[in-house]
């Protein structure tokens, strides 16, 4: 075997940014981002919860959605929802990221060094928000123990711990350093036969 960088790919290339969501971006301070992923069909509490949360601290955020039935109607100025943002453009002007877990949003947010915080509903994902505390780059709650109370103090702290923003930064780094493509090759063509 041969152990190369973790992927990265989140289509940039291909889909760019909403200049709608660009212009919210670039109108006041950075956002707490949250997202469900792609397949979670239940997340309606999760974004209710979310824009109370986020409404109590006085931050802006995006929500990240595919069905954007699950947002609550008639929400703030302050709260952008888009179906895609590429998250190598997204999260480097993001405050924190609130997820799922899964672990290509996980990657992303240790790539661009913005802190998260792991809401872990099945499969992996309890894993992986286990594996963001050992780091240090964040904190972890269960979907099903997801309630205001509960959520409002941890995204605070993934605002203002200061050892926190340091182990992103400190990760971002680490994975921002890439192996040069050919010797992935060099090791394909020896090994290939």
């Amino acid at each position: 075997t041969f152990q190369w960088d973790f992927p990265l790919e989140d289509m940039a290339r291909h889909r760019a940014m909403d200049p709608e969501l660009e212009r919210f971006l670039a109108a006041g301070d950075k956002p707490v981002l949250f997202t469900a992923g792609t397949g979670q069909f239940h997340a309606a509490d999760f974004f209710q919860i979310a824009a109370r949360v986020v409404s109590r601290l006085g931050r802006r955020a995006v929500f990240l959605t595919m069905k954007p039935d699950q947002v609550p109607p008639d929400l703030p100025d302050s709260i952008f929802v888009t179906a895609y943002a590429p998250f190598s453009q997204l999260l480097p002007l993001a405050a924190v990221m609130v997820h799922h877990g899964g672990i290509g949003t996980l990657s992303q947010c240790l790539a661009a060094g913005v802190p998260q915080l792991v809401v872990f509903m099945s499969l992996d994902q309890p894993d992986n928000a286990a594996r963001i505390e050992r780091l240090g780059v964040g904190r972890s709650l269960s979907s099903e123990n997801l309630t205001e109370k509960r959520l409002l103090p941890l995204i605070q702290h993934c605002l203002e711990d200061p050892k926190v923003q340091a182990k992103a930064a400190h990760h971002a780094k680490r994975l921002q350093q890439r192996h040069a493509p050919a010797a992935m090759l060099v090791w394909l063509e020896r090994n290939a036969g």
